[in-house]
């Protein structure tokens, strides 16, 4: 999965949105999860590459320059040349599975939490919530979603793995599920919108067995 690929992958998702019944303890709430090309360069980790000089004032005109092939600025060569890359690569890697996650949310290895770093040991995240995907048994996948323009629509601010082998010796390893507040999925719906921001698609992906709409 080179970054190319990746930018791809998100790309299929700008005319997404999920929208996803949570509850706990006998009280739900709807959040909505939607995508911008501006989300993109940092919850890849391409921020961490400060080696390459990179035009980031409009990380929407970066985004669209990554996807052109007549743009001869920022090829997955030039990301390659960066002597961190080898540091983030496998996060550019399994960067793709983003929309398989976002599918799968109530399967029961893919646990959603209302997220506070400060409960956690210097960590620095600054996030709202937070997607554990534990279903590889080698690897975990964390989402972290930032509030965007209210209360409850969030967007992707950073994704990125960890190993499980080393997360249970504990090496310095963060868990982010620690001390965090879970979430039930109630029920997970994907939305795809037009040019002009207009429904075309609404399609339930789960529902919870006990939920009952309102």
């Amino acid at each position: 999965m080179s970054v190319t690929h990746a930018v791809q992958s998100y790309e299929k998702l700008l005319n997404k949105e999920y929208e996803v019944v949570i509850g706990r303890k006998g009280k739900s709430r709807v959040i909505n999860i939607c995508f911008d090309k501006d989300a993109c360069f940092h919850a890849m980790g391409l921020n961490h590459l400060n080696d390459l000089i990179l035009d980031t004032t409009n990380k929407e005109l970066l985004f669209d320059s990554i996807l052109n092939p007549d743009d001869l600025r920022y090829t997955d060569e030039f990301f390659e040349s960066s002597k961190y890359y080898k540091d983030y690569e496998d996060r550019i890697k399994e960067f793709d599975k983003l929309e398989s996650i976002l599918d799968n949310l109530g399967a029961k290895e893919i646990r959603l939490y209302e997220f506070y770093p400060e409960r956690l040991h210097n960590c620095k995240i600054e996030a709202d919530y937070y997607i554990l995907d534990a279903r590889d048994t080698i690897i975990r996948l964390n989402v972290f979603l930032k509030k965007k323009n209210n209360m409850y629509t969030l967007k992707i601010m950073s994704m990125f793995i960890q190993k499980q082998s080393e997360l249970k010796k504990n090496k310095g390893i963060q868990d982010y599920e620690y001390n965090q507040t879970q979430y039930t999925v109630l029920q997970n719906t994907k939305i795809t919108k037009d040019n002009i921001d207009s429904l075309v698609d609404r399609v339930v992906l789960y529902t919870h067995p006990n939920y009952k709409e309102k």
